[in-house]
């Protein structure tokens, strides 16, 4: 039985949808993995909240999971920057500073020096660490992070995945991060939105067979080829060849070069994936 079912679902605030789910069903089974991607305004913490039921919506949300199995992270803390470490833990954990879960929980995420400071003097890092603890202390099934990341620098953000990594093994999780590199190491599903519609909900294996092209080329300006059959996507500030096999992409690159045209080579990862599916939907693709 799935943890979590969504039947068509739509949200709408001040007349405007802001997630159109009406003829569309998505299953969170135990044991998923889910990277939930879009731009800004795609309906990514919409759907969270409804999942939590946090915000009115029409349709239908089957939850097969009690609340205190569901630890949630969303992008702003409410706790106030006045209190101090061991005064949250203290609040959220409902337990002792001394309890032995606590002190083991301390040294694992590498907050004992930090209880007695003020979460103002905490950096990005020390405070999504904390941010982790507190969302894993009572062992949920179902984990909830809405861009975890966002603000901290490289090295912090590459400690935080290699963190959540070690600990959801045999969890369920939902991530959201505009951060793709993010999404390819703790995802095993993609679910795409854009503009409050579901673009694509599949593993990501299948969606890369689906979706099929071999890498993607781009460049900042317009340049014809002989080769008609050749698919590209134009965005904003880009065309972006979406090459076939080896053999396409080389004879890309190789008149590219001989034209003296700068471009930017991207093998298939889950941002050319997104991008082409973006466009795709959006009938850009030529």
């Amino acid at each position: 039985m799935p943890l979590v079912e969504l039947q068509q679902v739509s949200v709408v605030k001040k007349d405007r949808i802001i997630l159109d789910l009406k003829n569309v069903e998505i299953s969170i089974e135990k044991g998923d993995k889910i990277g939930i991607i879009g731009s800004n305004g795609s309906g990514k913490t919409t759907m969270i909240r409804v999942i939590l039921n946090l915000i009115n919506y029409k349709g239908t949300v089957h939850r097969h999971i009690q609340t205190k199995d569901v630890g949630i992270q969303m992008q702003h803390n409410q706790f106030s920057d006045l209190m101090k470490v061991k005064e949250i833990i203290s609040l959220v954990c409902n337990c002792s500073l001394a309890d032995s879960r606590i002190q083991e929980g301390l040294q694992r995420f590498n907050l004992q020096k930090l209880v007695d400071k003020r979460l103002s003097y905490l950096s990005g890092g020390e405070k999504q660490r904390l941010t982790i603890f507190l969302v894993i202390f009572h062992n949920p099934a179902l984990l909830i992070f809405d861009e975890i990341t966002s603000g901290l620098d490289f090295d912090s953000r590459n400690s935080i995945i290699k963190l959540i990594q070690s600990l959801t093994s045999d969890k369920t999780l939902l991530i959201v991060s505009h951060y793709f590199e993010e999404i390819e190491k703790l995802a095993d599903k993609l679910l795409i939105l854009d503009d409050g519609k579901l673009l694509a909900f599949d593993t990501i294996e299948n969606l890369c067979e689906t979706h099929q092209f071999f890498s993607a080329i781009s460049i900042d300006r317009d340049v014809a080829f002989e080769n008609s059959s050749l698919r590209f996507v134009q965005t904003d500030s880009q065309k972006i060849f979406m090459t076939k096999n080896q053999e396409e992409e080389e004879k890309v690159m190789e008149k590219l070069r001989h034209d003296n045209i700068p471009f930017t080579y991207k093998p298939k990862d889950i941002k050319t994936l997104y991008t082409y599916i973006r466009k795709q939907t959006q009938r850009e693709i030529v």
